[in-house]
């Protein structure tokens, strides 16, 4: 009787071993599959925000640039001024 339920208390400890086996693989499956849910979610996001500031950096070149720009039409126009200014002053 002894033997018998040696080997009854084996199977049930194998059996509980293998449930035990199973949930922890379960468990870690999810764990895994959160974990890649959760890098694509940070690598989209950073995405984003990467392509948001190419476009802040593109904007402010592009201010910068129309900035230069009007700084050299106003420089234009003041040297125009002084040489007209010039001409009709030796006139």
């Amino acid at each position: 009787m002894r033997i018998q339920r040696t080997e009854t208390d084996r199977c049930f400890i194998f059996i509980e071993q293998e449930q035990q086996r199973h949930e922890f693989e379960t468990e870690r499956d999810e764990m895994v599959h959160r974990n890649a849910m959760e890098k694509e979610e940070m690598l989209n996001r950073f995405d984003r925000e990467r392509e948001d500031l190419q476009e802040e950096l593109d904007n402010l070149q592009r201010e910068r640039d129309n900035q230069l720009l009007m700084a050299e039409n106003d420089k234009q126009q003041v040297l125009y001024r002084r040489r007209h200014y010039l001409y009709l002053s030796r006139g």
